[in-house]
Parts: structure tokens; sequence; C-alpha cells
């Protein structure tokens, strides 16, 4: 049915999105569990109808339990990838991801990790998760902006 490869790609979607290797165990488990008892004959993008499902269920489980939880990093899970840099510079950069992460929303922790992350172009980002293209734009406008913003505020305040 999927590839370890897409099996693994999916993992990491639920996993951003729940903040949790258990929690995204499920909610994979789950998703794929629906998936293969429906009629899949006519979907045409199985792997997006996927992820549309892995949210929805993901939204749908987050209104259920209405609690809100920040993402935090799993030592297990986390590649730090080594090259050249020194250890300082992947620390911050680790620091820097992980304030980055806490700051954002799940919808917007999903844009950036389906466009930064998993190499969408804005126009299969904006199909997947059926908002307009130009609304799309706007939103990663916005985000880049917030962690701009933020970022920078944060260093003023740890400079002092």
């Amino acid at each position: 049915m999927f590839s370890l490869d897409e099996q693994n790609t999916f993992f990491r979607y639920c996993i951003m999105l729940t903040g949790d290797v258990d929690a995204a165990s499920d909610l994979l488990q789950s998703c794929l569990e629906k998936y293969v008892k429906l009629d899949n004959s006519g979907i045409k993008d199985i792997k997006a109808y996927l992820r549309r499902m892995i949210r929805n269920q993901f939204i749908d489980n987050r209104r259920k339990d209405d609690s809100r939880q920040l993402y935090e990093f799993d030592e297990e899970y986390t590649v730090v990838p080594i090259d050249m840099k020194s250890l300082d510079e992947i620390i911050v950069n680790r620091e820097q991801t992980e304030l980055i992460l806490r700051m954002l929303n799940p919808h917007e922790r999903e844009i950036l990790f389906l466009w930064a992350v998993e190499g969408f172009t804005v126009k299969e980002l904006a199909r997947d998760l059926g908002i307009p293209q130009g609304t799309l734009l706007s939103k990663l406008h916005r985000l880049k902006l917030k962690i701009k913003n933020q970022l920078g505020v944060r260093r003023i305040k740890g400079a002092k």
C-alpha cells in the first residue's frame, strides 16, 4: 500500500501535528485503518488524501480533548545534521528551532513543515490544504514575519 519512506513521512507529519510520538502513532494508525476500509478507487492523489484525513482527524481529536499542547522535541526522533558547523552553532540552531515551533499554532506548524521540511511547492500545498494560492502566500509571509519578529525580540531580551 505505502512504502516505508511514505509511512515515515506520514509519521513525521503526525508528530509535527500532535507534538507527541505516542499520539502521532495513534493518529496514523487510526487514519490508516479508515483508509483501508474505504473504497479508494476514485482517489486521484492518495498521499494528499491521507494527509487531509490525518489533518481532519487531528482537528476532531483536538476538539474532543480541548487540550492545547506545546511542541517539545523528543531526543530520540530529533535529527541534527553534523557537517563542518561547530557544536555552538548546532545548539543555537536547535534552540531557535524549538522557539519557532513553540510560538506557532498547529496550523502554522503544518504549513511550515510541509513547505520547509517536506519541500512542497505553494501550488501543491494550496491544493492539499484546500486554500487559494494567494491566501497561502499571505500566510507564509505573515509566518515568516512572525518568526523574524519573535526571534528578534527574544535575542534582545536574552542580551540584557
